[in-house]
């Protein structure tokens, strides 16, 4: 299967039940998401970074994956300040940046970034099979659970087929 690279430690996380996490991923996702004051949303960020440190997940690697995600937002942070209405700040030939747009990118950023690592935090530090397990042990319909399952299992048949010819490749040169 696809490596599921934080799901094996000894952290409170990763004794923590599934079920648990899910709901703890689910509603501070929901409340991250409506939240619009600063600084309740730099405290979640902070929370975050807390329970991505006391699950002792490797830095390096929850970086990798960070940039993956702040790389979609860097396109926001290159439209948003120039397309968004507001008090212009700062001209620069027939662009304006507005000073709402930067607000709004910044708060998506901060938004983003606390449940891309709170989910890291409390869904990655269990096995995806335990996951499933958790969802259909919550009464989520059975036929989302497989659903979800299946996405899982033919990711990691494309993944291996794409490996094999890959390989395939560098061996005829």
């Amino acid at each position: 299967m696809i490596k599921e690279k934080f799901s094996e430690g000894d952290s409170f996380f990763h004794k923590l039940d599934p079920r648990v996490k899910i709901i703890v991923a689910l509603l501070f996702s929901v409340i991250v998401a409506v939240s619009d004051k600063y600084t309740s949303l730099w405290g979640a960020l902070f929370l975050a970074v807390v329970a991505v440190i006391v699950a002792r997940l490797r830095t390096k690697e929850v970086i990798s994956r960070l940039l993956v995600v702040n790389s979609f937002i860097f396109l926001l942070w290159l439209m948003l300040p120039f397309t968004f209405p507001g008090e212009k700040i700062y001209t620069l030939s027939s662009l304006s940046v507005s000073k709402e747009g930067i607000k709004y990118a910044l708060l998506i950023t901060i938004k983003s970034n606390s449940i891309i690592l709170a989910g890291i935090a409390l869904l990655s530090t269990s096995s995806i099979f335990n996951l499933v397990h958790a969802l259909r042990h919550l009464h989520l319909p059975d036929k989302l659970v497989q659903l979800f399952f299946f996405t899982y299992r033919y990711i990691h048949t494309i993944h291996s087929e794409y490996i094999r010819l890959n390989n395939a490749l560098k061996i005829r040169g």
